[in-house]
């Protein structure tokens, strides 16, 4: 006789959501595995083998899924095995869906109580109304492409994943909802600006983020480009060997070719026009390069370049953006110059 997996759900916040069924199947479980103990109601499964040392172990989400997986199917070989995890066992569970997807041990899944719906009645909307999209914060800027919302966005744990999502979108007077704790007596929701998305809030594994609305629909090929350097620095060995002072010479080539196709430039060859495309696409490669090696270091990210960028033009173009009345270009020039000392004395202090 073949062993099954069962996988029940723990709910989305303390015990008045567990069910007993789940609580019963606990009980009388002979073999128990948790996905994490990340959760209120984590002390339901006592005895239960935990699967958090496997998040220490392995640098990518990808990769922590598939060892539960395979754990759990050489688990069943042996056992019926019961497997515990936040939530629903069907909303947003990849081990749940990699288990299903195996065709060797019979799968069980018992209904369970989903974030889902506690989110909908602290917000007090009917999803299918509003026309809600559910989506994971590691996909954002791929699902969310081409879309103004509304979006829930789950898994937003860290700040460094509020900033990709608030990098990946041209937003300005856009608030979203940080949805925390929900369906445990420390929930709280907060109203937050866009541009304060990733500095306002302490997210931890029970925050997800309710966006209403967008102006401008989320964007996709730049937070491609950051994600596609942090895969070729998980996955390459030239990559991963590379330091800032190792890929100083390919910035001064590749800096010195843009303006090689500068001043190649020809308005009746409209080729000319793509090798300075191609060009400055590979000095882009080196601003991100370096500024995913000071993100592995912790000294700072692609989102703090581009927010340093965004500050300091606005700074230098109070004529735009304040009140100066500079107008010709040697006004402009001077004035541009006085900034400059002035942030030079600032850095000094």
């Amino acid at each position: 006789m073949t062993n099954s997996i069962t996988v029940v759900g723990l709910g989305p916040g303390d015990s008045r959501f567990v069910t007993e069924q789940t609580v019963a199947e606990i009980e009388s479980a002979q073999r128990c595995f948790l996905r994490t103990t990340w959760h209120p109601c984590a002390s339901f499964a006592k005895g239960a083998q935990s699967f958090d040392r496997l998040y220490e172990k392995h640098d990518r989400f990808e990769d922590v899924y598939a060892a539960i997986t395979a754990e759990l199917i050489q688990a069943s070989e042996q056992d019926d095995v019961l497997y515990i995890v936040p939530g629903s066992p069907l909303i947003l569970e990849s081990t749940v869906r990699q288990l299903r997807q195996q065709t060797d041990v019979p799968i069980t899944l018992l209904p369970a109580m989903s974030f889902l719906d506690v989110v909908w009645n602290q917000l007090k909307i009917d999803p299918i109304d509003e026309a809600v999209t559910l989506i994971d914060a590691f996909s954002f800027e791929r699902d969310a492409a081409g879309s103004s919302g509304p979006f829930l966005v789950a898994h937003t744990y860290a700040p460094w994943i509020l900033s990709d999502i608030k990098l990946s979108v041209e937003a300005d007077d856009e608030n979203v909802l940080f949805l925390q704790r929900l369906g445990t007596k420390d929930e709280k929701i907060t109203e937050v600006s866009w541009h304060d998305l990733d500095r306002s809030v302490e997210p931890d594994h029970l925050t997800s983020l309710y966006i209403p609305q967008l102006q401008m629909p989320a964007g996709k090929a730049l937070h491609e480009n950051v994600l596609l350097m942090r895969t070729l620095r998980e996955k390459c060995p030239w990559d991963q060997e590379q330091t800032h002072q190792s890929l100083a010479k390919y910035l001064r080539e590749e800096s010195s070719e843009v303006i090689e196709a500068i001043e190649s430039l020809d308005p009746q060859d409209l080729s000319s026009y793509a090798d300075l495309e191609e060009e400055l696409g590979d000095v882009w490669l080196q601003v991100l390069f370096h500024s995913q090696l000071a993100s592995e270091s912790g000294h700072f990210t692609i989102t703090d370049v581009a927010n340093q960028l965004q500050e300091k033009m606005v700074r230098r173009h109070p004529h735009v953006f304040g009140d100066s009345d500079a107008v010709t270009m040697d006004e402009l020039s001077e004035q541009w110059q006085e900034i400059k000392e002035q942030e030079k004395r600032k850095k000094s202090r």
